[in-house]
């Protein structure tokens, strides 16, 4: 059976191991955060995107025919210029969640295998304690006999005087 000290050292390993975890999730949370702010950072960069939609959108309105071939020129570039951005947007959003993936995982196997180690502790723990507690039994029984041979030999030392 486990004692108290034996209990507050499973805590204390069970609290290391959380704290651990806590600090390694925290990192994972700054994480997330710089990606958050790459997003805000893309966000601002299609808010001024539109805005030079609109003032490009402006500026058609008042060219005559002439600039019409030189519009859809224009319109087929952005197009391209749109979907290569898209392209790498989403190359590195799959990127990062790759990378954030193999990351859990890696820390996953990691807090696996410490558990692994601590229920292997514990389990020897309690070998220990079942062990100790046989033997605690043992020499009772033993220190019983042993005074139950001195009351034989007393008896037979008394008889024998």
């Amino acid at each position: 059976m486990l004692d108290k000290q034996d209990i507050a050292i499973i805590r204390s390993l069970l609290m290391d191991t959380e704290e651990r975890m806590n600090r390694r999730f925290g990192q994972i949370d700054k994480r997330f955060e710089q990606i958050d702010e790459r997003f805000e950072q893309i966000d601002k960069r299609f808010e001024q995107i539109d805005e030079r939609f609109e003032q490009i959108d402006k500026r058609f309105e008042q060219i005559d025919e002439r600039f019409e071939a030189m519009e859809s020129r224009f319109d087929g570039r952005l197009e391209e210029l749109k979907n290569h951005f898209e392209k790498r947007l989403d190359e590195r959003l799959k990127e990062s969640e790759n990378l954030l993936l193999q990351e859990s995982d890696r820390i996953y196997i990691n807090l696996q295998n410490r558990i692994g180690r601590v229920e292997k502790n514990v389990q020897e723990i309690a070998e220990y304690y079942r062990i100790r507690k046989t033997d605690d039994a043992n020499h009772g029984l033993l220190l019983g006999m042993i005074r139950q041979v001195e009351k034989r030999v007393d008896v037979l030392e008394k008889k024998v005087l």
